[in-house]
């Protein structure tokens, strides 16, 4: 147990600075909507963007008919979610794009 609690903080660095290279670079090559666009990605996780953005609306961070928070919906995704963008199926809409223009910070 203490193992698995000493790996938390690792695990949501990495989390953390997953998201936000995939979204910024997602960003970048299919604009801020990148999220909103459904045929984009498989049923899997267009029902996880849902699910997230269910419950920020039930959370009362969403306001109504306003374009939703970025930054809230990328927090609300799943480890799962972002890793699940880098299996074949994804390979030229998400990984390769995603690969290309990563940028980290140095």
């Amino acid at each position: 147990m203490e193992l698995c609690e000493s790996l938390y903080p690792s695990l949501h660095a990495f989390e953390v600075l997953l998201r936000n290279a995939v979204h910024y670079s997602l960003t970048d090559y299919y604009g801020k909507d990148w999220l909103e666009r459904d045929r984009l990605f498989r049923d899997k996780e267009w029902n996880s963007i849902q699910d997230a953005v269910q419950t920020l609306e039930e959370r009362g961070q969403v306001v109504q008919n306003a374009p939703i928070d970025p930054g809230r919906l990328i927090a609300e995704l799943s480890l799962g979610f972002w890793t699940g963008l880098f299996v074949r199926a994804y390979d030229r809409t998400v990984a390769i794009p995603v690969i290309m223009l990563i940028k980290l910070p140095l």
